[in-house]
C-alpha cells in the first residue's frame, strides 16, 4: 500500500489506480480513516483538485502509484509502498 502521508497539500501529483487511470491534480486534503465519516469507507484517503477543477478523492488502497509532478521535469519522487 502506497504511504499518501509522505505527501502535503499544495503538490502537485499524478496518480495511477489500480485501473491504471491516471489523474494529475493539486493536493487538497489528506484524511485520516479515523476523521471518515460513518457512512464513507473508514481508510485514508487523498483528495485533488485536477486542472478542470474537479475534486477527486482516492482511498489509500486504490493508489497503485503516486508521484511528485512536474509538466517541465516530469516526475520527481515516485511513493514508496508502506
Amino acid at each position: 500500500m502506497i504511504n499518501i502521508w509522505e505527501y502535503n497539500i499544495g503538490d502537485k501529483v499524478k496518480i495511477v489506480d489500480i485501473d491504471n487511470v491516471v489523474f494529475i491534480g493539486v493536493i487538497d486534503s489528506i484524511i485520516d480513516s479515523e476523521e471518515c465519516s460513518d457512512l464513507g469507507k473508514q481508510e485514508d484517503n487523498i483528495g485533488i483538485i485536477t486542472k478542470d477543477r474537479r475534486h477527486i478523492d482516492i482511498y489509500q488502497s486504490e493508489i497503485k502509484e503516486i508521484s511528485i509532478y512536474t509538466e517541465k521535469a516530469g516526475v520527481k519522487k515516485v511513493g514508496s509502498p508502506v
